[in-house]
């Protein structure tokens, strides 16, 4: 099934582009055996980031952004900073691994008149490296100023679902799945997941009320999958198990926004009417003040 994609750019999408880019091609100069000067990696940064033309909503945002990523380079180069302390002994496998994961559905979908039984999730991993034991690690970069808290943690389904592409792809789980956050230097583990479940360890509550209770519980592909579908149902499914929209300010970054869709034979009547700082409103959307 198709997507539809925002073609509005901003302040953190861009430079999220911009320091992915970057990354890609300086590991895959790696991957190609060449050895980065440090004026080089600055080079390569500075016109990645002038490319991509980034939206930058102050001079000091701008400032902010150019020196931590010089940091992050320099630190690249004279193996000084954690992303580098990760990967020394490790080989790169693959920068920005494309990928289309089928999920097959136990339930129908009608779109456009078709019926669909399937579903792709399609994406890139930025980063898969091999360690010295033979081992995959997933990477995935983010520019954020800040690491997830453990409930998101805890409950995001993007390097789980990495760890079911690379599964599909090399035959086996990675052994370690992480987050690097490319402005402060800092990398995240997300636990990995197992094969079946009578490899995942459990934890349970040693006292008070909830003693001898399920406190906790590693996952394994079938979690995964299940998570997946129970997704999907809410999404796709009709009538009284239909989605129910929750709208919140988020929505003004999805391309069916009221104020910032780009189309507007696609404005969802859910759409949280919310004025971001980093993107103009639109003028010629009319009667835009009836909607905010």
């Amino acid at each position: 099934m198709k997507g539809f994609r925002e073609q509005e750019t901003a302040e953190a999408l861009s430079l999220g582009g911009a320091v992915h880019k970057t990354l890609e091609q300086y590991y895959l100069g790696i991957k190609d055996g060449k050895v980065w000067e440090f004026g080089e990696a600055i080079d390569l940064l500075v016109n990645t980031m002038e490319m991509y033309d980034i939206p930058f909503l102050s001079d000091e945002n701008k400032e902010e952004a150019y020196d931590q990523h010089v940091n992050m380079m320099d630190g690249l180069v004279n193996g000084t900073n954690n992303l580098y302390k990760i990967l020394d002994d490790c080989e790169v496998v693959a920068c920005e691994k494309e990928f289309q994961y089928k999920v097959d559905l136990d339930f129908e979908i009608c779109f456009n008149g078709s019926i669909y039984t399937e579903i792709y999730i399609i994406g890139s991993i930025d980063m898969i490296v091999k360690d010295k034991n033979g081992g995959l690690i997933a990477i995935d970069f983010k520019s954020g100023r800040k690491i997830f808290d453990n409930s998101k943690i805890k409950k995001n389904l993007q390097l789980p679902i990495y760890s079911l592409v690379i599964n599909d792809i090399y035959g086996r789980l990675p052994v370690k799945t992480l987050y690097y956050f490319t402005r402060i230097d800092t990398l995240q583990e997300k636990p990995v997941i197992k094969q079946y479940s009578e490899d995942c360890e459990m934890t349970y509550f040693k006292t008070g009320k909830r003693a001898g209770q399920l406190k906790d519980s590693e996952k394994c592909i079938q979690d995964i999958e299940d998570e997946l579908m129970r997704i999907f149902k809410l999404q796709y499914a009709t009538g009284k198990s239909a989605y129910k929209a929750k709208p919140t300010a988020l929505c003004s970054w999805c391309s069916y926004s009221n104020v910032y869709g780009t189309n507007g034979n696609h404005l969802c009547e859910y759409t949280y009417p919310y004025i971001r700082k980093d993107m103009p409103v639109p003028k010629d959307l009319k009667n835009i003040k009836d909607k905010l």
